[in-house]
């Protein structure tokens, strides 16, 4: 079997190096491997989440990457599982967890707030809403709840137990691996982001489900 990991916070682009995941990283690991001898890749995850679009990229490379090479996809948490993660966890046939994480799952949100009028803001409303949409779809299709649950779900801010995770149908199996908890980066990751990327976040006008 091969593997790749995608690790980090899913960007369109990256700024701060190895703390980041992107397209051209995907595109590199799936180049290197041989599938003439593996049938099965495993992806492994943890991820804080991040961009929207280029996370759907990702799970649509990765489909793409079964069809055309007629491999199936094992995605595996291995730590954070959040956000959009949680959607690039979708795109295994076989997604296995464990009994130390749980994936979050919440609203899309946006940077671009600043200097805006009532007619941009409802403008971003409306984007956000077809973007949580778009992931409670997903939700829909690769998993045992309807979309209606999945909305409810992310409105909630929902850290989701490995036995949610197992009914709701995110998780086909579990696996007894320990994944040991940062307290400070759990209850601070939410709330406090570098400057530096919301600066460039601002600039791209990217959408986040992070």
């Amino acid at each position: 079997m091969a593997e790749i990991s995608i690790y980090g916070d899913i960007v369109p682009f990256k700024y701060w190096g190895d703390a980041e995941y992107d397209l051209s990283d995907l595109n590199s690991a799936l180049a290197a491997l041989d599938t003439t001898e593996d049938k099965e890749l495993i992806v492994n995850i943890h991820t804080f989440g991040g961009c929207t679009i280029t996370a759907f990229a990702i799970y649509n490379k990765l489909r793409r990457f079964k069809r055309e090479k007629g491999v199936n996809i094992t995605t595996r948490v291995d730590g954070y599982c959040a956000s959009m993660g949680v959607a690039i966890l979708l795109a295994g046939d076989k997604r296995i967890g464990n009994a130390y994480a749980e994936p979050f799952v919440h609203n899309a949100w946006s940077w671009v707030w600043d200097g805006v009028d009532k007619k941009s803001a409802l403008k971003i409303a409306e984007d956000l809403t077809r973007t949580d949409n778009l992931i409670a779809t997903l939700y829909e299709q690769r998993t045992n709840i309807s979309q209606a649950d999945a909305l409810l779900l992310m409105d909630a801010e929902t850290w989701l137990t490995p036995e949610q995770c197992m009914e709701k149908g995110f998780y086909t199996e579990l696996e007894d691996a320990l994944v040991p908890v940062d307290k400070e980066v759990f209850n601070s990751y939410r709330a406090q982001r570098p400057t530096k990327q919301n600066n460039t976040n601002n600039n791209n006008n990217a959408m986040s489900n992070k």
